[in-house]
């Protein structure tokens, strides 16, 4: 994996991926956001980088990619940072 922030559109995110496979992105003010994805069918999921934890999963869970896509909210609307991972299927 290796930084690639020019896959959002906003300019406070932080991506962290491997094209077509995994995308980590730090979201400081927890909302959504759209992430520039490859082909595939992805899994979407949360983390809470304040309390730990498990996986939890949003408004959205699944994705299919070839182009911008909304991660949808986290599944708290605090309004505080938030970790989207984005997991490719195939």
């Amino acid at each position: 994996m290796k930084s690639a922030d020019e896959l959002t559109r906003d300019q406070d995110d932080y991506c962290f991926a491997k094209k077509g496979s995994i995308y980590a992105l730090y979201l400081p003010t927890g909302k959504a956001a759209d992430i520039l994805l490859s082909e595939g069918n992805y899994n979407i999921a949360w983390y809470n980088p304040r309390n730990g934890g498990e996986l939890l999963n949003g408004s959205i869970t699944e994705v299919t990619g070839g182009g911008f896509r909304s991660t949808g909210n986290p599944p708290g609307n605090d309004s505080k940072d938030w970790v989207c991972l984005i997991r490719c299927e195939n």
